[in-house]
């Protein structure tokens, strides 16, 4: 089945520092939750869950580390050792292409993804798009806004135990 337009669903981002991350669409049923070293992903009416072993193999790991350093504003922070990173800067934009590299020809076809595309605004230093390219000419967007700064955020959003 081809679709010719994309389908489009409401959700929310959630970040609290050190490195807990968790993005929840009820509508589609879909969700992403870091948390620590676990990855919890359910797309499709499908969990994925998996673990960090610092290897590198891992696309979860790939991300939490990205968006780690990203959003610690740490200026020294390495970006990551696991995927080739191209920033692009254009006005207050700033384009980020992570390609993952992995080791094995086998954890690069089990790959969730290919390349992830983030776009950060730099003046109000939010994360704007979030472009998943996957196997074959699929991708995934989120497009975030509406941002609240230093809000109370329930520790259940990260519970990696939770199953929609």
């Amino acid at each position: 089945m081809t679709l010719t337009k994309d389908v489009v669903t409401n959700g929310h981002f959630y970040y609290k520092k050190p490195n807990n991350q968790s993005m929840v669409f009820k509508e589609s049923r879909e969700m992403l939750i870091a948390a620590g070293n676990t990855f919890v992903m359910v797309k499709d009416g499908k969990q994925h869950v998996a673990k960090a072993k610092g290897k590198g193999n891992n696309p979860f790991e790939i991300l939490q580390d990205v968006f780690r350093n990203l959003l610690s504003a740490d200026n020294e922070a390495k970006l990551t050792d696991m995927a080739d990173v191209k920033l692009e800067t254009q006005g207050n934009a700033c384009t980020i292409t992570i390609t993952p590299t992995a080791i094995r020809t086998k954890a690069k076809r089990r790959s969730i993804f290919t390349s992830c595309v983030a776009v950060i605004d730099l003046k109000a230093a939010e994360l704007r798009s979030l472009l998943i390219n996957e196997q074959g000419d699929n991708y995934t967007r989120y497009d975030f806004s509406n941002y609240i700064f230093d809000a109370e955020v329930s520790s259940s959003v990260f519970d990696t135990r939770t199953v929609m």
